[in-house]
């Protein structure tokens, strides 16, 4: 491949991760191209278990938090004022040159009511914003609730590690995951009449409300960078593996099927990063130290590859989906129809995840490549990385 047409790939420290952050973004984009249609009118006959799996963003989150953690963990720097001023530097070459690229383009086409309000989209703040103010952008509250991450984890991180004994600063990150818990489920309980949508609106993309996923992930990198052996050597016994698999099973299925004897309020304030919690972080520490099939598979070049543009279709499959792809695959399927072919419900849906996908990763490469990489280039010289 030529060299301009050559990605900018991810680091790989750990490579089974870049598989399962594709398979959170197929998760993620397999929700809204449902969702996509029932905008439409033809919800999917599998609409309701398609939507149920909302999970993979907080698989985002809690990976955010460990890479995040362990990039940091490993530079011995990382506690000092200027350590913090690269950090947050070589991040905003990263991320905000290709979000503000897709922004910019969708604000031509959007609505004067829209533009008037664009401009909470571009300092992050769409999360804090109410959804009747028409963001152009919704799904870009989860880039807010990361963007507010970076923002605060190398101060947590340069005070946590004031804290000489390993005790103390696990003890540290477990209390501020707690105390994240502990907000969600306190602001939840102040009211009543909550519906599915008002806590989707006012909890679950608030960033106060919704930190205890990312900090998961940060203490899964201090057991990680200075409790490892530890961690290898426990993971190394069948019977613990075993406890961790089915662990995750257990809380894959209570995802799915939750109990309804749990109040719909307190369940959703729970599952909302504290199962999801208990399910990767098992995982997470099972892919990064146990080598197997899986861990083979997951790390597979093509992975790294999609992984690298995950950010590009996280920030375009939504238009791609519902202004593009679904309403053009409705019409050939209502085209087949009067031509007296009925096709399958599962096909059509099918076809429309599939072009969704791969028009979205296109686009994302088209991003990288004319965004992404000279941004990177442009870091590399004004925010190089330490000797």
């Amino acid at each position: 491949m030529r060299s301009w047409l050559r990605p900018h790939l991810l680091a790989n420290h750990y490579p089974a991760l870049h598989g399962l952050r594709v398979l959170a973004i197929l998760s993620i984009v397999q929700l809204h191209v449902s969702m996509g249609f029932r905008k439409w009118g033809f919800p999917p006959p599998w609409y309701e278990r398609s939507v149920s799996i909302w999970f993979g963003m907080d698989l985002f989150f809690l990976l955010s938090g460990f890479l995040i953690g362990s990039m940091l963990m490993r530079d011995p720097t990382s506690a000092r004022p200027a350590s913090a001023a690269r950090f947050w530097a070589r991040r905003a070459f990263r991320i905000i040159p290709p979000y503000y690229a897709v922004l910019a383009a969708l604000t031509l086409a959007a609505s004067p009511a829209q533009r008037a309000n664009v401009w909470h989209e571009f300092a992050y703040l769409t999360n804090y914003f109410p959804v009747r103010s028409e963001p152009i952008m919704l799904w870009a509250w989860s880039l807010c609730v990361e963007e507010h991450f970076y923002l605060a984890v190398p101060l947590v991180l340069a005070a946590v590690s004031l804290l000489r004994s390993p005790a103390r600063r696990m003890s540290a990150l477990v209390a501020l995951w707690g105390s994240g818990v502990a907000l969600r489920v306190a602001f939840v309980a102040s009211r009543s009449g909550w519906t599915l949508d008002s806590l989707l609106r006012e909890v679950y993309g608030r960033t106060h409300l919704r930190y205890d996923i990312l900090v998961a992930g940060v203490i899964l990198a201090e057991l990680q960078h200075h409790h490892g052996d530890r961690v290898r050597a426990a993971l190394a016994r069948p019977r613990v593996r075993a406890a961790a698999w089915a662990l995750i099973g257990a809380c894959f299925a209570l995802l799915l099927w939750p109990p309804q004897v749990i109040p719909e309020p307190l369940r959703w304030s729970l599952w909302w990063g504290v199962l999801t919690a208990a399910m990767y972080g098992p995982l997470v520490l099972l892919l990064v130290n146990r080598e197997s099939s899986l861990t083979r598979f997951l790390g597979a070049r093509a992975f790294i590859v999609l992984a690298t543009f995950g950010y590009g279709v996280y920030l375009v499959h939504i238009p791609v989906g519902d202004h593009v792809v679904v309403p053009a695959v409705l019409l050939a399927g209502i085209a087949a129809l009067r031509a007296g072919v009925l096709l399958p419900a599962w096909l059509v849906w099918g076809v429309a995840l599939a072009l969704t996908w791969a028009v979205s990763v296109a686009i994302a490469y088209a991003l990288h490549l004319a965004i992404e990489r000279p941004a990177l280039a442009l870091r590399d010289r004004m925010v190089p990385t330490r000797s």
